[in-house]
């Protein structure tokens, strides 16, 4: 999946998927890990929480979480396309519990999925999450970078067909270059 610096000009479907968090959205590449960076786990974003709630929004359900409670994986179905997702917390420290509140029913979307364990959550160490999808070669991808509200703030655009019209660029170019 081509990663996006820009809005495309012309796509055949845009899906928004929306922040689970209230915090901060950042490139993937802050989390140190080299399987992350590389896209074991695919493509995505990482995110500093401002709290410890991780929501479950409209639309998501979570099919299966690892034992110790650090990997999340949903299934997200919006504007009729059906996704998989990938929520992993990133510790300081690889000490449990790493969260609490487990809630997978799709129909509780107004309560955390989980909430991120206190001893993760400290002011000058706080826990990492980065949310990832699967690679997928007909899908372009434009993150959100800043502050987000869980549920509120766009943090990935999905783009099937992505183009871009660079003759309308050029053109623009010269005609300032021409002024």
């Amino acid at each position: 999946m081509e990663q996006l610096s820009k809005h495309p000009d012309k796509w055949q479907k845009k899906i928004t998927l929306y922040s689970p968090i209230t915090g901060k959205s950042s490139p993937v590449t802050n989390i140190k890990s080299s399987a992350l960076n590389l896209g074991a786990f695919g493509v995505g974003v990482a995110l500093q929480p401002g709290n410890q709630k991780v929501m479950l929004l409209p639309g998501w359900s979570c099919h299966h979480h690892s034992a110790d409670l650090r990997d999340w994986f949903l299934t997200i179905k919006v504007d009729g396309a059906v996704l998989r997702s990938h929520l992993r917390l990133w510790p300081h420290e690889l000490i449990m519990p790493f969260a609490s509140t487990v809630s997978t029913s799709p129909k509780i979307n107004d309560k955390p999925l989980f909430t991120i364990a206190p001893l993760h959550f400290q002011p000058s160490q706080k826990c990492m999450v980065s949310f990832t999808i699967p690679q997928h070669d007909k899908l372009s991808f434009l993150p959100h970078f800043g502050n987000v509200t869980a549920g509120d703030s766009p943090l990935i655009d999905l783009f099937l067909g992505a183009e871009f019209d660079e003759d309308v660029g050029y053109s623009q170019e010269m005609q300032n270059e021409n002024n």
